[in-house]
């Protein structure tokens, strides 16, 4: 080491308020990025834990459609009953297929959670199903 005769050596006991304010920085920076990432993690199990109960609503659903000889209805909207957050649903027929003299709808079931704002907010669930209409159809 080169001694500096206009800076008397002294040995050295403690950190510079240099190093104090870089070691600030960067522990500043960890922080801001484990709370993001936090935040972030949150926001998934949120938005996870919504489409799971919109998937068990869209199961409870066609469970009730199904029993019986009840029809799936066609192009309407409903809100489901027994759901605490004002869960809605929506049927949309898509497309029609015929076997033999038979014809088959197919019907999107969609499933939103409350509030809907427009015609154009993406649905937690959309499941499509294949129906049979009640008579036949000469095409």
């Amino acid at each position: 080491m080169i001694s500096n005769p206009f800076w008397p050596h002294r040995q050295r006991r403690g950190v510079t308020l240099v190093e104090v304010v870089a070691a600030s920085t960067l522990m500043a920076s960890l922080l801001v990025g484990i709370l993001l990432a936090y935040g972030r993690h949150q926001q998934q199990l949120r938005s996870a834990d919504k489409q799971l109960q919109a998937l068990a609503i869209t199961d409870q659903l066609l469970e009730s459609w199904g029993e019986g000889a009840q029809l799936i209805p066609l192009n309407q909207t409903g809100i489901v009953a027994k759901s605490e957050r004002g869960w809605l649903w929506r049927t949309s027929a898509l497309k029609r297929h015929y076997l033999g003299e038979t014809a088959f709808d197919v019907v999107r079931l969609e499933v939103f959670g409350a509030p809907v704002a427009s015609r154009r907010t993406k649905p937690l669930t959309a499941v499509d199903v294949l129906v049979g209409t009640p008579d036949i159809i000469d095409r």
